[in-house]
């Protein structure tokens, strides 16, 4: 069998658990394994918050030593609801594994907080000192050289700031944006509680759409494949998924059917022994995993 970076293994000949690091040419992999520091009276070492403190070390071990550790026996209600939904699938537990998933890139509309582009996300736009007088609009003295850009009271572009042009440091200032930008948080871009001026509407943004390759014939036939939570719900379990990343898996019964599931990534930890990550939400791309076939048979 052949392991991946981040898979959930156990070397055989030393009993202990660790993850993939990378996979050698020779067919033997490096495996991070956690060891708990043990002092001198022979109990484990704590930190001052009460927790064991550990060390990492790296174990070379052939393919043939290893074998993948699920932890959907650890006997949570989870685990347990999981488990239950795969007997009634008639899926073998151990014949659960991650689904290939194609990245393509595309353009779709994305609805969120998006910088202002007038301000670019300080709420104050530079506008010629002339004009800012004449209006009588309050003027801030505390922001200095934030951008280049050069606007009338209107928001209208008028230039750029320039040494020898028209418009310099010393007769522009800053006003109020005349966008209307707003203070918001979870700003695509930024760091979801930094609070920047920007606007909630919808953009066209290329993004990486994921498409699960799903064998030819699967069957969508989960009991909880047609939720009623508000949110994404784990099809194993139906725990709710409020981030709504979710993980693609296959699993086959007695006559090797393929039977398919979008499942948790908690579930996917646990079902598949892999570790499972997504992009952030606030970040600048997107992972958006097709679901066109979620509730049907393919």
């Amino acid at each position: 069998m052949q392991y991946f970076k981040g898979a959930k293994v156990k070397i055989r000949s030393m009993n202990v658990t660790g993850t993939v690091k990378k996979a050698r040419s020779d067919g033997r992999y490096d495996v991070r394994v956690r060891r708990v520091l043990m002092g001198r009276d022979g109990q484990p070492l704590k930190s001052w918050r009460g927790r064991d403190q550990f060390t990492v070390e790296t174990h070379v071990a052939h393919g043939d030593d290893l074998e993948l550790s699920r932890a959907y026996k650890d006997g949570t209600a989870n685990s347990e609801k999981g488990l239950k939904t795969l007997e009634m699938m008639g899926v073998d537990p151990e014949t659960v594994t991650m689904v290939f998933i194609k990245q393509v890139k595309e353009l779709h509309d994305v609805t969120g907080n998006w910088r202002c582009d007038t301000c670019s996300g300080c709420g104050y736009m530079r506008v010629p000192k002339k004009l800012a007088e004449e209006a009588g609009v309050p003027i801030n003295d505390t922001i200095r050289n934030y951008n280049y850009d050069v606007y009338d009271l209107d928001g209208y572009d008028l230039g750029k700031v320039n040494y020898a042009g028209e418009y310099t440091w010393d007769n522009t200032v800053y006003v109020r944006c005349a966008s209307e930008c707003q203070k918001m948080k979870r700003v695509r871009g930024f760091a979801a509680h930094a609070e920047v001026y920007a606007h909630h509407e919808t953009r066209e943004i290329e993004v990486t759409v994921g498409y699960p390759q799903w064998t030819q014939g699967v069957k969508m036939d989960s009991r909880f494949r047609h939720g009623k939570s508000v949110h994404v719900q784990c099809q194993l379990c139906a725990k709710a998924i409020p981030s709504g990343n979710l993980c693609p898996v296959e699993g086959r019964d007695s006559d090797l059917q393929p039977h398919g599931l979008y499942i948790g990534l908690d579930c996917a930890k646990k079902f598949t022994g892999y570790n499972v990550e997504f992009e952030p939400l606030a970040g600048t791309t997107d992972i958006i995993i097709d679901m066109s076939i979620l509730g049907g048979t393919k």
